[in-house]
């Protein structure tokens, strides 16, 4: 069971750069913020098209915010379990998202 709450949120025009160990950077839209269990993780879609990769793909990182929430600071997801708890939740906020806005 997907554990979406009162604090997930879908965001409206709120971008930020992520910068890849290549050095290669992608600005992307923050789609969403949302609580898993004892987490809370960001999906994100790059806002234009970037060479390799899918324009479909959405990147999901651990989120936490630093300070009176000033900066934050993004993680990767280390098992592909906790990844997929993440996507099932972020999933099923989507699908929330657009039920309520039929």
């Amino acid at each position: 069971m997907n554990n979406i709450d009162s604090q997930s949120s879908i965001e409206d025009d709120f971008t930020l750069t992520l910068t890849f160990e290549s050095g290669e950077t992608v600005e992307c839209s923050v789609v969403a913020i949302f609580p898993v269990k004892h987490r809370t993780y960001i999906a994100l879609i790059p806002l234009n098209e970037e060479p390799g990769f899918d324009p479909e793909e959405v990147f999901l990182y651990r989120y936490t915010t630093i300070g009176k929430k000033d900066s934050i600071k993004l993680d990767t997801i280390e098992t592909d379990d906790e990844y997929n708890e993440a996507a099932d939740a972020f999933d099923a906020l989507v699908a929330l998202h657009t039920d309520n806005n039929k």
